[in-house]
């Protein structure tokens, strides 16, 4: 039986590395998923349009600083759109020191929230499409 666990461990070994290798090379990365705005939403009522909220992924929290996030994608697509507002919204929360509270419930890292409010022309819509596309992100939506 051990033989069949070397032979499973080193199979698995394997398969890992080659999707790793496959994931380098087409680039692949995960994305964020799309926030749809509901039909009957209403501007000014239900969000603000020009503004959204998104909340980076935790393995990109060294590019995250208070007034900044140091991704150059994000700084084009920014500078494209439009900046009125950039900014952490929790500008003075820490990642939280573990993942669990005492009761078991998972603590919400409010360190890598922020809100860019935009002057250009895209709907709200479009901008989150954009935003959300460049896959660094837990999730984009209206403010």
């Amino acid at each position: 039986m051990n033989k069949h666990y070397k032979f499973a461990t080193a199979a698995a070994f394997a398969a890992v590395f080659i999707f790793t290798g496959a994931a380098a090379q087409y680039n692949l990365k995960s994305t964020t998923p799309r926030y749809e705005i509901a039909a009957d939403a209403r501007d000014g009522q239900d969000y603000m349009s020009k503004a959204i909220i998104f909340k980076m992924k935790p393995q990109y929290r060294s590019l995250c600083t208070t007034e900044d996030v140091n991704y150059a994608p994000l700084k084009a697509l920014m500078q494209q759109m439009g900046v009125q507002w950039f900014g952490k919204i929790y500008p003075n929360e820490e990642q939280p020191i573990r993942p669990y509270n005492g009761r078991g419930e998972k603590l919400v890292d409010l360190s890598l929230m922020y809100e860019y409010v935009y002057t250009g022309e895209l709907s709200l819509q479009q901008a989150l499409d954009k935003v959300a596309s460049l896959g660094v992100f837990e999730y984009t939506q209206p403010s």
